[in-house]
């Protein structure tokens, strides 16, 4: 007899919504898409928990290196000034693909705010 299928059961959030979420909770601009090089193709989903799994990082290096390579905080990220620009589009696209907090730190502060529950999520990017 053939074993069912199992499999895991998320909660899918359009990446739109989630990065708007984060824009107007911390009043800057972020968009996941736009993150590591718009890694993130066209409709792609990107798995996680919340809150983040303790011990997440792959290893200890792993989190070094995202600071050392200029990653901020969270809170040198909500806590930065966003600056003055000689167009608009220079501080969106700034603060969307060179300036922005770990993900992880993301999630697991906006589920510590309420404004998103435990649970596996799936974050669809569509652009």
């Amino acid at each position: 007899m053939t074993a069912p299928l199992v499999g895991q059961v998320v909660t899918l959030i359009h990446e739109s919504e989630f990065s708007k979420l984060v824009a107007e909770t911390y009043g800057r601009p972020y968009r996941f898409q736009q993150q590591q090089d718009c890694r993130w193709g066209q409709d792609t989903v990107h798995l996680f928990d919340v809150p983040h799994p303790e011990g997440g990082w792959e290893t200890l290096e792993e989190f070094r290196s995202c600071f050392a390579e200029g990653v901020p905080t969270l809170e040198e990220w909500a806590n930065t000034p966003i600056g003055e620009y000689d167009y608009p589009w220079r501080a969106k696209l700034h603060w969307e693909r060179d300036f922005y907090p770990p993900f992880e730190a993301v999630i697991d502060d906006l589920h510590a705010r309420g404004l998103i529950e435990a649970g596996s999520y799936g974050l669809h990017v569509w652009w």
